[in-house]
C-alpha cells in the first residue's frame, strides 16, 4: 500500500482500491437539487409500489348490514 501521501490520523483503506473518487461524484451529485428531487421521487413512488404490493390484492367486502333496527 502506498503510504507515502498519508496524513497523521488518516486510516488506510483495506482495499486495494480507492473510494474517494466515487465518494466525491456522490457529494458533487448530491449537491445538485435536481438529483435530490429525483431521488426523492423515485423513493416515493417505490414506497407507493411497495403498498400496493403488499395490500393491492385484497379483495375488499363491507361488513353486512347491521342496523336494522328502527
Amino acid at each position: 500500500m502506498n503510504t507515502v501521501n498519508r496524513q497523521p490520523g488518516q486510516r488506510e483503506w483495506p482495499w486495494p482500491f480507492s473510494l474517494q473518487p466515487f465518494l466525491y461524484l456522490c457529494r458533487r451529485l448530491w449537491a445538485m437539487a435536481v438529483v435530490r428531487l429525483a431521488l426523492l421521487t423515485v423513493y416515493y413512488l417505490l414506497l407507493i409500489a411497495a403498498l400496493i404490493m403488499l395490500y393491492g390484492n385484497s379483495v375488499y367486502k363491507p361488513p353486512p348490514f347491521i342496523y336494522q333496527g328502527f
